[in-house]
């Protein structure tokens, strides 16, 4: 008997060891929930986007571009060497005998070439790689700022599902009150037990629009680390007092102002103008290939040979060196030339002719592309102030039919409490405030972004600020 109570006593005890052991890694656990700001977001985006990376790393190739064509205007100088084995025989026709003669040669040399002149294609050319890095640069910023874009999208997303959960949490505990002075005024017989029925079917539905909420919270969470690349729990910063446009800061806001604003820096824009200054350069370095070309040369050199001959005619007799020692010859066949080329085009089968033609072609091309984006940007900041006004219109509605809601329900809340309300009357009430405050709570998320746009458009940073 007592060792089956020692045994329980330290069953007892291990299962309390143990619900502190979960209970303390729960704790940690939520404290390891690493608390990301908006920033902190595009840090991590900036880090982990393999396809911004991926334009980083065309930066650093167009860099290189950059490097070789300036190398390029440098002279190139070459070594050169070879060694030649001969062994050859040969008959004496007076003794009829058969000799063999080897000779070894070993030649050295050096060579220079150098262009004085081709039309200025090679300066031009350093020009265009020059403008192709510009290029390149101002493509990871059209990347950074619209996944930039994407990620704040998200990160609001985020903050206003996480404050409808707020909303319904709170009127849920609202809801709880009312059932419990419900049930006080059913246990005084003021109201009927079918009130309370009513009220427990809604705090059911309740139960349910928080949970879709919280899924909702979840979902806006994986898309935005998905967007960042992390695979670490977190939660995002809380926004005190998120400041919304008044009517007088919105009324600032002009779709011109903002599109002449836009020419001036978006990096799209930047680009394609960066792009016509390399189709210019193309049409240059077409013509710079009518033009002669001239370039000079050096080389020098020495040579060494080695010749081993026979005695006598025999075939197995011994060789016998007749030779100068090896440097004496480098310096006896020293050798040095220099030399100036000039290469005058007459007919090239039209190529330089229809080079030219394409690069032209080419040019116009990217006129064209230039006012497709400047249409494109226009039609964007439009659509973007629309989408604006609308929302603050949204968001003005919203906020006069939840305070009109609020009133309806206070009303019917002291009717009820006298019992000259039904139940059905208080919840319709009282779902009417929390679909207002919910309706409200979209109208300014939705009117924040909008007006976010507006400003990222005119080269304002995205922050919640």
């Amino acid at each position: 008997m007592n060792l089956v109570l020692k045994m329980k006593k330290q069953h007892t005890k291990t299962s309390i060891i143990f619900c502190l052991l979960l209970l303390v890694s729960s704790f940690s656990s939520i404290n390891a929930q690493e608390v990301l700001s908006l920033k902190k977001c595009f840090q991590y985006a900036e880090a982990n986007n393999v396809q911004l990376r991926q334009l980083k790393m065309n930066e650093a190739l167009r860099s290189l571009d950059v490097k070789q064509n300036t190398d390029n205007l440098l002279p190139t100088v070459n070594g050169n060497t070879g060694y030649n084995y001969g062994l050859s025989s040969n008959r004496d026709f007076e003794t009829n005998n058969i000799f063999i003669t080897r000779s070894h040669a070993l030649n050295l040399g050096v060579g220079l070439n150098q262009s004085i002149f081709e039309g200025f294609a090679r300066l031009y050319n350093i020009k265009n790689a020059e403008l192709n890095l510009d290029v390149a640069e101002l493509e990871t910023q059209v990347y950074r700022n619209n996944l930039q874009l994407s990620i704040f999208s998200s990160y609001l997303e985020i903050l206003r599902a996480e404050e409808q959960i707020k909303i319904i949490s709170d009127q849920k505990n609202q809801l709880k009150e009312q059932i419990n002075r419900t049930e006080k005024l059913i246990a005084n017989g003021v109201i009927p037990k079918g009130d309370l029925i009513e009220l427990q079917s809604q705090e059911a539905q309740q139960e349910a629009t928080l949970k879709n909420a919280e899924n909702s919270v979840e979902l806006a969470k994986l898309n935005l680390q998905q967007q960042i690349l992390t695979q670490d729990d977190f939660t995002v910063a809380k926004i005190d007092n998120l400041k919304v446009p008044t009517e007088q800061e919105f009324a600032q806001y002009s779709v011109e102002k903002i599109y002449n604003e836009a020419l001036g820096f978006r990096p799209e824009i930047e680009a394609n103008k960066t792009r016509l200054s390399i189709a210019e350069y193309n049409i240059k370095i077409a013509e710079a290939r009518r033009l002669p070309t001239v370039s000079v040369s050096s080389n020098l050199g020495t040579s060494y040979r080695f010749i081993k001959q026979p005695e006598s005619v025999s075939f197995f007799n011994s060789f016998a060196i007749s030779q100068s020692s090896l440097f004496r010859q480098f310096g006896e066949n020293f050798n040095w030339g220099f030399g100036v080329n000039a290469n005058i085009p007459i007919f090239n089968r039209w190529a330089v002719r229809n080079s030219k033609k394409s690069a032209t072609l080419a040019l116009e091309n990217q006129l064209l592309s230039n006012e497709s984006t400047e249409i494109q940007l226009l039609n964007s900041i439009q659509q973007a102030y629309l989408s604006a006004k609308t929302n603050a219109l949204n968001y003005k509605a919203s906020n006069a039919a939840l305070e009109a809601a609020q009133k309806a329900y206070n009303i019917i809340k002291k009717k009820y409490d006298y019992g000259t309300a039904t139940s059905l009357e208080l919840n319709t009430a009282l779902n009417n405030v929390t679909i207002s405050e919910m309706n409200n709570n979209n109208a300014k998320y939705s009117y924040i972004f909008a007006v976010k746009i507006l400003d990222f458009y005119a080269g304002k940073p995205l922050n919640l600020e």
